[in-house]
This record gives C-alpha cells, structure tokens and sequence, in this order.
C-alpha cells in the first residue's frame, strides 16, 4: 500500500485542556498519566518505521501499519515531553522551559522501544524522551467534540427530547446523552422535577457552577409592578436571547416551572439556525446584511450598564454560524452609515418576520416540574401575554456556560467509553 503523507494539523483541530476534576484520582499514584494526560490514547495500528527527513532534519516520518506516514516537528515533539522534568505529574502543567534548549535542536537518537514507544535522546543535551504510539496517532490531542446540529421548527413539538430529573441527577449515562442532545438541537426540556425553590441548581450542579449576572445567580420570572426587564411583567415577551448587552451572553439557560396556573403565557421558540439557513435560502442580500453590520445592544437600570456592539447573525472561523444575538427589546441601533441604515431595517424586518411564522415555531405550555433547558446562543425563547391577577406564575432561571457544559461532556465520555 502507498503511504499516505498527513501532517500533525491535519490530525485533530483543536487542543485538550484536562479536566481539574478527576485530578484527586492520581495525584497519590505512583506512576502519573500516559503522556500525562487522562485520555486515553488507544490505537490498533502499529508503529512499524522512524525515519529523519533527509532534506530536514527536524522533520520526523512516522510509517503506520497500515500505511499511513505521519509528518511532525522535532521541535514539537521536544516541547510535548512529558518526563518528570518537563511536566508536572500531578498537576500535568508544563514545567519544561520552553527557551531553555536549542531552537535547531534534533533527535541524535531516535528508536521504536519494544512496546510501541518512540525513544529519542535528543542532541542538544543528551535528554531522553518517550512518546506513546497512540498518542503520537492521535497527534497528542484527543478527538473533538464533533455533534452536528440538528435545525427544526414547529414540527419539533411533536418529539421535544424530554428527559427525566431524577435519571438526570443520579445515571452519568443519561447525563451524557441529554447533553449530547442539549448540543444537536439546542432545546430540551426536563420533566418530574420537585416544585421547590432552588431545584434548578441541582441541576446545574451536575453541569457545573451557575453563571452569575446583574440579575442575581438564580433569578426569578414573575410579574412584578416595578420591573426591571419586559420578563418580569406579565406582557408577551417577542422571541429573544438573553443578554446580548454582555460581551459573552450565557451559553444555556435553564427555566424551572414552579406555578402556572394563570391563564395564556405560553411558552414560545424558534431555532435560529433554522432561521439563518431560511433567510439565507429566501433573501441572501439580507443574511450577507445581518453578517456584517454591528448592532448597538444596551441594558441599564440603577446599578448597571451594559454594552455591545456585534452583528445579529455571528459566524464562527470555519463558516459555520456561531451565534445568534437578537433582542428587539434592548437593540439601541445599527453601527452603520446613515445612507446603509434603511439596508439593514429591511434586513431586520426579514429576520424579524421569520420569528413570526407558525412554521418555524415550537408553542408549549410549561407545567409545573418541567424544566426548559435550552442554547441561549442559538435558540430564541419567548411567551404569550398572560392573566397577571388570574392566578400564580412562577419560574426560577439559572445560566451556564457551553465551556462547561462541553468539558462535562468530555470527562463523561472518559468515564463511560
């Protein structure tokens, strides 16, 4: 079989970061982490050949059993060392100095061990690095966490995932599954939660710590005669995500249904990818509109004042979209020319009119217990007008950051396999 060149880039995009929380588990261990690191880098191929590039020789080619040939830098695998003088053993945190060996520094010997690793003693200073095939297959990084998205509408309503507290808060297995779904569609919700105060942050906890704002570490969605945001009244809230003003609006946000025995007030969502892809396929002028043109949102009362300037519809690097940032409620203006500022109403009001189709809408009533756990990055949430005296409405809310949420889901993965 030909060999195939690949390089260390091409192997996986992004880098690992462990955990603090599995720490306490080796930190007494005689021996630390492979590779000082808790993933486990398992391969069934075998390295079969070494060899120093002959026009390079900084350049090392790894041959694979089955064909492949790996590129990577001399200098990346000196840095990568993972011996007690290079990188702590408990804490896994580099201690190597990283301008303290010579930057033409190569391999004087490098030699296949008979357990599969691969032994340089490097020439600049005669020290001696091991490195595991599986690790060096996976290009020292694990994999990423790679969920596509799936886009809905209206038609969600009949499959909403649902997922049970008590399961939730006791089985990692149905922990990771609700947060891998939590990440494909952006929207669940969780049912035979305790109507009692705090209940929300249970759940939380089994994410992570709550996300602290203005608004308080849990807040609370009642209709008050002094409010301080269009949520605390008992008026329909447009369809919305939270706290664009903040330069990181939460990543997830989490509603527990207490009391709701007032009339109207249902709750209403939209996918705001489906509402970026709809756009796109409808009015392309508009969606390149939104790309492009910074928005003013601003939220203020007595104590604080918040505010950013980003576009309503954010791409992330590789194109995909990253962020949806709408919130007719608090947009101030768009940063724009005067003479480009009646492009982008007719843009807004594209976006704008999509948020009102039936088609594009998921409408659900909450009941009490019910827990409505959803992207607030992604996924645009608001709620019909309801009885304001005709009877209790009470919901706690908590946010999360999607860091955490996806360094759960890794160390679950660790655990379960």
């Amino acid at each position: 079989m030909a060999l195939t060149e690949i390089t260390l880039s091409d192997t996986f995009e992004a880098a690992y970061e462990a955990p603090y929380e599995r720490r306490a588990s080796w930190q007494s261990a005689a021996t630390p982490p492979a590779m000082g690191d808790l993933y486990q880098y398992d391969t069934e191929h075998q390295l079969c050949d070494v060899r120093i590039d002959g026009a390079d020789p900084q350049l090392v080619h790894l041959h694979w059993s089955d064909g492949w040939r790996q590129t990577v830098h001399a200098l990346w695998l000196r840095e990568q060392c993972t011996c007690a003088e290079c990188r702590h053993p408990a804490s896994l945190g580099r201690i190597l100095d990283q301008d303290g060996y010579d930057l033409d520094d190569i391999p004087a010997l490098i030699t296949i061990e008979s357990d599969q690793t691969l032994m340089i003693i490097w020439a600049d200073d005669g020290h001696i690095s091991r490195y595991q095939a599986g690790w060096l297959r996976h290009g020292g990084r694990p994999p990423t966490l790679t969920t596509l998205s799936q886009t809905w509408g209206a038609e969600l309503a009949e499959c909403l995932p649902r997922f049970d507290f008590a399961a939730l808060l006791s089985r990692d297995d149905v922990l990771l599954e609700w947060l891998e779904v939590l990440r494909q569609t952006g929207l669940t919700y969780v049912t035979n939660a305790p109507t009692t105060e705090g209940t929300v942050c249970d759940l939380v906890r089994r994410i992570a710590n709550i996300r602290e704002t203005n608004f308080g570490s849990v807040f609370e969605v009642v209709a008050l005669a002094d409010s301080i945001s269009n949520a605390y009244t008992a008026a329909a809230l447009p369809l919305h995500v939270d706290l664009p003003a903040r330069e990181y609006q939460p990543g997830l946000q989490f509603l527990h249904c207490l009391a709701n025995q007032t009339s109207g007030g249902n709750s209403i969502y939209c996918d705001g990818l489906q509402l970026a892809k709809v756009l796109r396929e409808e009015d392309v002028e508009a969606f390149a509109t939104l790309l492009r043109t910074p928005v003013l949102f601003r939220y203020h009362d007595q104590d604080c004042d918040y505010q950013n300037i980003a576009p309503i519809i954010e791409l992330a690097p590789g194109g995909g979209i990253r962020n949806i940032r709408f919130n007719p409620a608090i947009m101030t203006t768009a940063d724009c020319a005067p003479s480009k500022f009646k492009e982008f109403q007719r843009a807004y009001r594209s976006f704008l009119r999509l948020t009102r189709r039936p088609d594009l809408q998921l409408e659900t009533r909450m009941e009490p217990g019910e827990i409505a756990v959803f992207d607030n990055r992604r996924v645009l949430h608001g709620r019909r007008a309801f009885a304001a005296n005709g009877g209790s409405r009470h919901l706690q809310g908590a946010y999360v950051e999607w860091e955490d949420v996806d360094s759960r889901i890794r160390v679950l993965r660790r655990h379960i396999g």
